[in-house]
């Protein structure tokens, strides 16, 4: 806004000028704030079309992506009452804040959707389902948005310029997933009811990703029981990866922000 009002009093002063005196622009940081905001807007597309595509490979079913899909834009535009409350703008950070919390809005409204899912077909009605199914996977989305909340909004309390930096990216992320977990509870079970009224069929896509997992879990279940019987084996690779960590965090060079 500041650039462009200064555009324009250029545009008002020129004809007022000496004859012979030129009135250029010799730097404008704006242009740079401009295209920043256009790729983080881009990154927010591609990351909403992202976590819709996952969402379907592993549902194999176009209504129920649908039911989380609708999670993402009441979060988003729910966090912006937060921001205005707290006399927040739309710049790069929030925006940021806004891309993560795109993959963060939707865990809540999936776990509650997959267990209405599993319901529905245990042959259960869609509305008991949904009714069950939320209520029975309450507690455990209430406790997750308070943990990921309390990882958040302690950033917005960190002291100098990092803190400065950080108090607007914090808070917003904190209050779209905070505003995730009431739609999970509410929005979410109702849509349930009523688009997977028709039933729960999937893809061959997904049922394709189902036997994956099938196998991946089976592999993992082998392993674990080997490894339970050498638990001096996972200790020590535990103690030893932490060495590693150390060791790399004091040679890995630190910085405030790359070249």
């Amino acid at each position: 806004e500041v650039a462009a009002g200064v555009r324009a009093e250029m545009e008002r002063i020129r004809p007022e000028l000496q004859p012979g005196t030129v009135l250029e622009v010799n730097m404008d940081r704006s242009i740079f704030i401009a295209e920043s905001m256009k790729e983080v807007v881009v990154a927010m597309v591609i990351a909403v079309l992202l976590v819709l595509a996952v969402i379907y490979l592993f549902l194999g079913n176009v209504r129920a992506t649908l039911i989380p899909a609708v999670t993402i834009p009441v979060s988003i535009i729910s966090s912006f009452l937060v921001m205005a409350w707290l006399g927040f703008s739309i710049n790069v950070l929030t925006l940021l804040g806004l891309v993560l919390a795109i993959g963060l809005v939707v865990d809540d409204a999936i776990v509650v959707l997959e267990n209405i899912y599993r319901r529905m077909e245990d042959g259960e009605p869609p509305l008991i389902a949904a009714v069950d199914g939320s209520r029975e996977i309450g507690f455990a989305v209430i406790a997750t948005t308070l943990v990921l909340t309390a990882v958040f909004v302690p950033i917005s309390f960190l002291q100098g310029n990092v803190g400065k930096l950080f108090r607007e990216f914090g808070i917003t992320v904190a209050a779209a997933v905070l505003f995730s977990a009431l739609v999970a509870l509410t929005l979410t079970p109702m849509m349930a009811s009523k688009l997977l009224a028709g039933g729960t069929t999937r893809s061959w896509m997904s049922n394709a990703v189902d036997g994956f997992f099938h196998r991946l879990s089976t592999f993992y279940d082998t392993l674990l029981r080997r490894l339970m019987r050498r638990p001096w084996l996972v200790v020590g690779a535990t103690l030893g990866a932490m060495v590693v960590a150390g060791l790399l965090f004091r040679v890995l060079p630190s910085e405030l922000t790359p070249p």
